[in-house]
């Protein structure tokens, strides 16, 4: 099944996402030469995307999907999930391609791809209204990957210039945060409307890991970076919604 849909990725694009076909196969066992083949592959597909035939683009596209899916399954192996992890998805866009990682669980999604020179690990936090009922813990779990290479946290919403002078900070990521939150929480609580205000729409994580760093590099550090992002995820998500 094939459709179109507006992502709320850090993408700002139109993308296409549709059911893993059945041709594709779920390997897990590392085979460099071939990981290598499909990144190489890849880049010239992205780079000379015009001159090549309707058969070429699908095998790319279905080499870079397994490459995605090898990948995918040996960085979850060390996080130990009590989860069912589907990848069954994937999806599009003008830079690259991607597998929709959902936790049965906590029906969150993530995103794991690849564009230009890098794959990448993308999330947008799940349940981010029970922000309030976080403790230190989660905000330590923040600030550790925000010590990470290539991490990004696109923070939602922009000051107008009444806030500015009261509320600005470009330099801490755990006060926008916050920031934000308690802006979002006083607008509902003085909207007319209120019990129909939407969630808390936090923003991005997203963490890249480029290709020179090397195959057991990302997938040791994309690993540990899913597993953080997902702990974070469960921590918003065991909050009781009645609390």
């Amino acid at each position: 099944m094939i459709s179109w849909k507006a992502t709320n990725s850090i993408h700002t694009l139109m993308v296409l996402k549709f059911n893993i076909p059945s041709r594709m196969k779920h390997k897990s066992s590392i085979d460099e030469e071939f990981l290598e083949k499909a990144v190489s592959d890849f880049v010239n597909g992205q780079q000379k995307f015009l001159e090549l035939t309707n058969e070429e683009i699908t095998d790319i596209f279905f080499q870079t999907n397994e490459m995605l899916s090898i990948l995918l399954q040996n960085l979850l192996k060390a996080g130990h999930f009590k989860d069912k992890i589907d990848s069954s998805k994937c999806g599009m866009h003008v830079y690259g391609q991607y597998l929709v990682v959902r936790s049965e669980k906590m029906n969150v999604t993530f995103e794991w791809g690849i564009e230009h020179d890098y794959f990448y690990l993308e999330n947008n936090l799940g349940n981010a209204e029970k922000l309030r009922y976080m403790s230190d813990q989660f905000y330590n779990i923040l600030l550790e990957l925000k010590s990470l290479d290539n991490f990004e946290f696109r923070l939602n919403g922009k000051l107008d210039h009444h806030q500015k002078p009261y509320y600005e900070n470009k330099t801490s990521l755990i006060f926008g945060l916050i920031r934000n939150y308690i802006l979002h929480q006083s607008e509902k609580l003085n909207s007319e409307d209120f019990p129909s205000q939407g969630n808390f729409d936090p923003g991005i994580l997203m963490v890249k890991f480029p290709f020179e760093i090397g195959w057991s590099t990302i997938i040791k550090n994309a690993g540990h970076a899913f597993k953080q992002i997902y702990r974070l995820n469960y921590l918003l998500w065991k909050v009781p919604s009645q609390r």
